[in-house]
């Protein structure tokens, strides 16, 4: 099988590829509802400019096709950043006294 983590380093096939890049959007996209409602200053700026680079990254991936530990890399990155991002919210929330908007999601 194309893009086995089991075997290192291949390349994901076409539908793989596409399956992990949708789900890499998809935590983007999760993780740039959250840190919209987060001033950027702080320590929350390091997890905008994170999303940032990691999503340059990804936009790449249809032309310059990364191999499967990178991708899986990448997609646990994403999953932590969207937990961090949550926490974020979360934290600005209970500092600010308002409930959390769009403090639902993974």
């Amino acid at each position: 099988m194309i893009g086995d983590p089991r075997r290192g380093a291949a390349a994901p096939g076409d539908d793989e590829l596409e399956a992990d890049t949708r789900r890499a959007e998809a935590f983007l996209h999760d993780i740039a509802v959250k840190l919209a409602h987060v001033p950027l200053g702080g320590p929350e700026r390091e997890l905008h400019l994170r999303a940032l680079a990691l999503k340059r990254d990804v936009a790449r991936w249809r032309d310059e096709r990364p191999d499967g530990a990178t991708v899986q890399k990448t997609l646990e990155v994403l999953a932590y950043l969207d937990r961090e991002s949550r926490e974020a919210l979360l934290a600005h929330a209970s500092r600010v006294g308002q409930p959390s908007p769009g403090s639902r999601g993974r």
